[in-house]
């Protein structure tokens, strides 16, 4: 489900550019609020975080994508430890933001962390360490280091 929220705000046309559509903007808004009244399941809050925080920065609203994805990481640190698979999700879509923002150097750092960690954590073929090596090759590629986004990538 968490999936499709994001894939319906998605639009699939990056250069059509951020969509302003209030009614978007107003239902995620309060999505937020209403993850805001969980604090009894900070495991359901922190997941909304993430998943509302990368839907805003879809919408291109960095600074609330900023807040929300920050908060998802606060959590995630406390509940699961600073060295879990969540975390390291959570690193990942900080430095992909961080590459939105064209902030590629702290960008390529937060994903090198967040691919370190799931490496560490999670088996080989496991799907969130294609997505945290498919976001390290973005990044380095965002760099124009195309030799090292393709030898990450392979």
């Amino acid at each position: 489900i968490q999936q499709f929220m994001t894939n319906l705000f998605e639009g699939g046309d990056a250069a059509a550019g951020p969509s302003d559509s209030l009614r978007v903007i107003t239902i995620v808004d309060r999505g937020v609020q209403e993850a805001k009244n969980l604090n009894n399941d900070p495991k359901v809050q922190a997941e909304l975080y993430q998943n509302l925080g990368s839907i805003y920065q879809k919408l291109g609203k960095f600074e609330q994508a900023d807040s929300l994805l920050r908060s998802a990481l606060d959590q995630r640190k406390s509940l699961f430890g600073a060295d879990s698979p969540e975390v390291a999700e959570s690193l990942t879509a900080l430095g992909l933001l961080r590459s939105d923002q064209a902030h590629l150097e702290e960008a390529e750092q937060l994903v090198r962390q967040g691919l370190a960690m799931t490496r560490r954590r999670l088996p080989p073929k496991h799907p969130a360490l294609a997505k945290a090596t498919l976001a390290f090759g973005k990044v380095l590629a965002e760099r124009g280091s195309y030799d090292q986004a393709v030898a990450a990538l392979d």
